[in-house]
């Protein structure tokens, strides 16, 4: 596999949101980059996948672990038709959380931003542009698209 290959594949990841507890998105794909690559992923009671080579002998060993979440926001409950309160997962800096940051909620893709903090604890309101048909699960920062990651990525690999 070359390395632009592998940079797809990594961006292919990349693109997937995820949350603490909210890696189901990332976990199919997994599974369907396998399937491409006719690999039988087996998943352990902790979620982790375990893939195994199962022709040839390889030349060098290769071996990759990641977290399939992000830190990200646990939907608690809606507050109003545009509005919900949200519990943060994962360790990050407080200014992280300014009023305004742009979010993304999941399942849905929908546009939002965080809201203000509610008392002492990482919980905000969490502020859609459109009314909201069903309670989102999760939320995620507003990222970049992957292909800016996927070329960093694959000229980090470059100079390995």
């Amino acid at each position: 596999m070359g390395i632009e290959e592998f940079a797809e594949l990594a961006a292919r990841l990349m693109r997937q949101p995820a949350a603490p507890g909210h890696e189901n998105l990332v976990q199919s794909e997994v599974r369907r980059i396998c399937i491409e690559h006719d690999l039988d992923p087996v998943q352990d009671t902790f979620g982790n996948f375990v893939i195994r080579l199962r022709q040839g002998t390889p030349q060098r060993l290769v071996a990759f672990s990641a977290h399939m979440d992000h830190p990200g926001f646990e939907i608690i409950r809606r507050l109003g038709p545009r509005k919900c309160l949200a519990r943060f997962l994962g360790g990050v800096g407080d200014d992280y959380f300014r009023a305004g940051i742009p979010l993304r909620l999941m399942p849905g893709n929908v546009p939002a931003v965080l809201g203000r903090r509610v008392g002492k604890h990482r919980i905000f309101e969490v502020n859609s542009g459109s009314i909201l048909d069903r309670v989102p699960k999760f939320a995620v920062w507003e990222l970049p698209t992957s292909r800016s990651a996927a070329g960093a990525f694959t000229a980090g690999l470059a100079m390995i």
